[in-house]
């Protein structure tokens, strides 16, 4: 079936992703990923992959369906989060924050009018995560944004448990020394 191909296709390119870009190939600074690892275990709306440094957050708890503001329910993870991404460990961590919906179009009206499709949305969600780990401390320069939409699905979207899986927003914990599109000029021994 080439839905499932098209799924499995997707699965291994993440995984390659993630291995390319886990912080020392998934070994986070000192204390890092234990802190991370016990704020998964208080809030199970945040998984967290130590082999890969991680941080996947559910959309459906951070957003109301078709929205990006986050709710009041994911302030004290966020909270959290931000405060390990502070702590000296982890002050040299880069992070992307990236959104993810599902197939589903966005609906017509005032919805429609904000966030014309999955793009807008899924990238809208993003930011709106950056922005709130940046007004609480976490250094801007530390961190890129990027959104794509239903195009990186870790489940099919054939039923709602499965397009909820969909809807996220996972945040990369990134090396210094690792090159992501739009930083790598900032790295001048990247090239040599």
């Amino acid at each position: 079936d080439l839905s499932r191909r098209q799924l499995a296709n997707y699965r291994n390119e993440r995984d390659r992703i993630y291995r390319r870009f886990a912080y020392g190939n998934g070994q986070l600074p000192p204390g890092v990923g234990d802190q991370l690892a016990a704020l998964a275990n208080r809030f199970p709306a945040l998984h967290y992959d130590p082999a890969t440094g991680v941080a996947k957050l559910d959309s459906d708890m951070l957003f109301s369906s078709g929205e990006a503001e986050i709710g009041n329910p994911s302030r004290e993870l966020l909270d959290e989060f931000a405060r390990i991404l502070k702590s000296e460990p982890a002050q040299d961590l880069r992070l992307m924050v990236v959104g993810h919906t599902d197939d589903r179009n966005i609906a017509a009206g005032e919805v429609q009018s904000r966030y014309p499709n999955n793009w807008h949305l899924s990238s809208a969600r993003a930011l709106r995560v950056a922005d709130y780990l940046r007004a609480h401390g976490v250094d801007e320069e530390r961190m890129g944004v990027a959104g794509f939409a239903k195009y990186q699905p870790v489940a099919s979207n054939t039923t709602e448990q499965q397009r909820q899986l969909n809807r996220r927003v996972e945040i990369f914990l990134i090396a210094p020394e690792v090159p992501v599109v739009g930083w790598t000029e900032t790295m001048p021994t990247l090239y040599r």
